[in-house]
């Protein structure tokens, strides 16, 4: 009997040819603790409560065609599951999570070359990810961040405090334990079922995507964690990820960000 948005929140539902895909919004105070248990992730069948019963809400893509890989080619869904799946591996491995983008930018440019002519687009996918030599890149906020401060206009979270940079640079050295593991679950759940797979025209949109929610969330840690060395909550970081996620998930029209990150694919 509850209303739509209650029965289904925190979840974020997928469909398309591969099933129905579900992630959470880490607004949810519940959903965002999950990020500090200390088990592995991995992605599992849901079942109830967490899977819903019909009538499930979320963007159905099942009769639309497939993502782009870049503006006029279509991925296949066995390439583009591969691709997704490798970005979420590459989140959650040891390297940490600037290299982990860097390796995702880097493999995302090679995947972008492929034609079909080459042969099936997972194989493409398997060499591009297969080195993992990405250097981590500087740690400004990125091109995908602008797009997303475009589309929220004046927000007062948005705001990038004084001195962001040193700051962010003195908790990746003082939270580090803490950071190392929660970031990387993040940006993986939010790759995860990625509804920018079918907004936007082409992988540079959908790695945009995950720049920007690492931009974002780097901010709100900035924002919520003290300063002058005074050592982080977990009620502080929870309620850092829940801000990124009500910008990102809740706040950010997703057709705008796909539309407007059209700009990174040229």
């Amino acid at each position: 009997m509850q209303p739509s948005a209650c029965r289904h929140f925190p979840r974020v539902f997928l469909r398309d040819a591969r099933g129905t895909l579900l992630t959470l919004s880490h607004f949810c105070p519940t959903a965002a603790a999950l990020l500090f248990t200390e088990s592995p992730v991995s992605v599992v069948d849901a079942v109830p409560p967490l899977a819903l019963s019909e009538p499930v809400e979320g963007l159905d893509a099942r009769d639309a065609l497939p993502p782009l890989v870049r503006p006029g080619l279509l991925a296949d869904m066995e390439g583009y599951a591969a691709w997704e799946d490798a970005v979420v591996r590459s989140l959650l491995g040891p390297d940490g999570t600037d290299k982990a983008l860097a390796t995702i930018d880097d493999a995302t440019e090679v995947v972008r070359r492929w034609t079909p002519a080459e042969g099936p687009m997972v194989k493409a996918v398997d060499r591009a990810f297969a080195p993992a030599l990405a250097a981590a890149q500087p740690m400004k906020l990125s091109s995908a961040f602008e797009i997303v401060t475009e589309l929220t206009g004046p927000h007062p979270s948005m705001a990038v405090p004084l001195g962001f940079q040193p700051e962010w640079q003195r908790l990746q050295r003082e939270a580090a334990d803490l950071l190392g593991q929660i970031v990387p679950r993040y940006l993986a759940a939010a790759a995860f079922g990625n509804w920018i797979a079918y907004r936007g025209q082409g992988l540079r949109s959908i790695a945009g995507w995950l720049r920007a929610s690492y931009d974002v969330l780097r901010v709100q840690l900035v924002r919520h964690l003290p300063a002058g060395g005074e050592a982080a909550t977990r009620a502080q970081v929870i309620e850092a990820i829940r801000m990124a996620d009500y910008i990102m998930v809740h706040t950010v029209d997703s057709l705008a960000f796909g539309r407007a990150a059209a700009s990174l694919e040229r």
